[in-house]
């Protein structure tokens, strides 16, 4: 039903962390196609 999951991430989590795994953790990308509906769903809070 989704596309991607984007799950919540603690900052100890994030201390060795490259562009590349950062740019796939949160990057949401091919929101806007003509014809269709994407969906992504986020994890986390306020």
């Amino acid at each position: 039903m989704f596309s991607k999951t984007y799950h919540a991430t603690h900052p100890d989590m994030m201390e060795c962390v490259s562009n590349d795994e950062l740019r796939d953790r949160y990057l949401v990308g091919g929101m806007f196609v003509e014809g269709q509906v994407n969906l992504n769903y986020s994890h986390n809070e306020r």
